[in-house]
């Protein structure tokens, strides 16, 4: 079951965040990568060189590192890195994000009994600080049908728990620069021309939150990315004339919301509580 991972780190990652991911990754899997492609998005702190070498030193025939001159952002680092990998399926992954040890198992099977879907991803949880301790679950819709009506007005993958068909993401133009947005942008390319999704109800990544995300989801110069995909889908016949100023009414109402509520929208609607 020959994968590939793919992920991107830039200088103000947290050294010991971005030791946890790998380590995640490269040692304590049950189907460990045949190839980890990593992108250097611009000159990195010696911290993170240091991690780097750390595992390069451990892994030299499966982690290959390529580094960028200059931070470009994460739609152009990752379509680089893509084009570097050699196997049909890639997972991503992010560089302070924990992978449980089966989630690649869990996923490659998956695949291996449906090689009709070509974007698995799976549910989520949050945590701040302990990953022992998640504070939060997102809950993702299972099936493709499920997906793409959340593709409508909400992101249907966790980008994080991605694992998909290279070629497919290759058709339909690979990544493209659209800060925060960029997997988003790219899902409703492969559903408007007709790629099959599906993800798993379990949390096979643990994801970290927290140190200001919820505020930079805020930012209003999001709003011509949100602009852009909604009028892909509405020009694909993916959403109506209705949904799109539907959906540009709500991304105006979240963007402009104060933090405190944009918090409390997350915690209420947007996530569940974690049973402890």
């Amino acid at each position: 079951m020959h994968f590939s991972v793919l992920m991107s780190v830039y200088h103000r990652e947290n050294p010991e965040h971005f030791d946890h991911a790998l380590e995640s990754i490269l040692i304590k899997q049950t189907l460990p990568p045949t190839e980890f492609v990593l992108i250097c998005d611009g000159p990195l702190s010696e911290a993170l060189d240091s991690v780097i070498k750390k595992y390069t030193d451990m892994f030299p025939s499966t982690l290959t590192v390529y580094r960028l001159d200059s931070n470009v952002g994460l739609g152009k680092a990752l379509d680089f890195g893509l084009k570097k990998c050699s196997n049909r399926y890639v997972a991503r992954a992010d560089s302070d994000d924990i992978c449980v040890p089966h989630r690649f198992e869990k996923q490659l099977r998956f695949l291996a009994c449906n090689p009709d879907i070509a974007v698995l991803g799976s549910d989520i949880d949050e945590f701040d600080s302990d990953v022992r301790r998640p504070s939060r679950y997102k809950k993702m819709p299972a099936d493709h049908v499920q997906i793409r009506r959340m593709a409508r007005f909400r992101n249907p993958v966790n980008h994080m728990t991605a694992v998909f068909d290279r070629e497919a993401v290759l058709s339909v133009g690979s990544y493209e620069h659209l800060p925060f947005v960029e997997d988003y942008f790219l899902w409703v390319r492969l559903l408007a021309h007709g790629y099959r999704f599906a993800n798993i109800n379990e949390a096979l990544v643990h994801a970290r939150v927290g140190n200001g995300t919820i505020i930079r989801r805020g930012n209003p110069q999001h709003i011509s990315s949100w602009r852009l995909i909604n009028r892909y889908m509405h020009s694909n016949e993916l959403i109506s004339t209705l949904e799109y100023y539907r959906n540009m009414f709500w991304v105006r109402v979240f963007i402009y919301m104060p933090n405190w509520m944009k918090t409390l929208a997350f915690q209420r609607v947007l996530r569940k509580p974690k049973l402890l």
